[in-house]
């Protein structure tokens, strides 16, 4: 048979094609072309397994890098810090628990209406009146307060005794026709007109008529407090016109729980600080520099071995 010259190839310093045979006797009726192709050679199987496992390693080592240096594991200031942050977590959710329910109760009463009114344009039911009644009046003010910060309406204040109340009512109302945005009217001294003991039954009466129609006509609820609502006209704080939330905590629960608030932004500070201090991003790519770098030397050096044809060749 005529050979023909080897077929050249990529692999052509490792693995040659061998030779092509052709088969052109005159009992053939047609020409066959035979190759012989070999099994995989040594240096593509150190090829495959030398990448491999250089960048398993650089991956690995680039990852113990990493978690190593976590702080969590390695500081023993950020583990003492953490724990003291995870029991002040679960003592500030307990309490906070206790003052959601009253959050809950303002924001189905008022705070959800309001959004789903002005944001959805929805027919919402408000409350004409809403009286925070507690005992302390730190704990009024600071429900007062919080409401006031969370609504998404008009907020005005008015002394029943001093000003025009039906004139506040009627800008209030203004308002409304002009934006869509309710008014919350903060009376402080709004329970001082219901009670008998302080005032004439005139302003009272005069007082019942407009707690009964200020959410409909003037698109207002008046929020006020007191210390004790049995003082107050009976009548006067009937569910159809005040709303009546109750806190079920006074002023050093209040302090205590804004006292953990502030020691867990503290903590919580000091652990960013501590975890922003710890290079573990720089450690790990480092590392992955470092076994690559070293990888590579390993590979040329099995490389050249066996390009000289050592059948015994390794890294070393």
């Amino acid at each position: 048979m005529p050979v023909i010259n080897p077929i050249p190839s990529i692999y052509s310093d490792f693995r040659p094609i061998k030779n092509v045979y052709c088969d052109t006797s005159a009992n053939n009726s047609s020409s066959k072309i035979f190759i012989n192709r070999p099994s995989i050679t040594q240096k593509e199987f150190w090829d495959t397994g030398t990448t491999l496992a250089t960048t398993l390693t650089g991956l690995g080592g680039s990852a113990l890098a990493y978690f190593s240096s976590n702080p969590k594991v390695t500081n023993p200031e950020f583990k003492k810090l953490s724990a003291l942050e995870n029991s002040l977590k679960k003592d500030f959710q307990q309490k906070l628990s206790k003052v959601e329910a009253v959050f809950d109760r303002l924001y189905s009463v008022f705070l959800d209406p309001i959004t789903l009114e002005k944001t959805y344009g929805q027919k919402c039911l408000f409350p004409n009146c809403i009286m925070i009644e507690s005992k302390e009046s730190s704990v009024n003010r600071y429900l007062i307060n919080w409401i006031k910060e969370k609504t998404a309406c008009n907020y005005e204040t008015v002394d029943i005794f001093k000003d025009d109340i039906v004139n506040q009512l009627e800008k209030a109302e203004e308002i409304f026709k002009k934006n869509r945005t309710r008014t919350l009217l903060h009376v402080p001294n709004l329970e001082d007109s219901i009670n008998p003991a302080l005032s004439k039954p005139h302003i009272i009466a005069t007082m019942k008529d407009i707690m009964s129609w200020c959410a409909t006509d003037y698109h207002s609820t008046l929020i006020f407090s007191t210390k004790d609502s049995s003082k107050l006209d009976y009548i006067a704080i009937q569910p159809h016109r005040v709303t009546i939330i109750t806190p079920e905590f006074d002023s050093a629960f209040i302090g205590s729980m804004e006292s953990t608030k502030n020691n867990l932004d503290k903590l919580s500070k000091e652990l960013k600080t501590i975890l922003k201090n710890t290079p573990r991003k720089t450690f790990a790519v480092l590392s992955f520099i470092v076994f690559g770098a070293v990888g590579s030397i390993l590979y040329k050096n099995i490389k050249e071995k066996i390009m000289k044809g050592d059948k015994n060749a390794s890294y070393f």
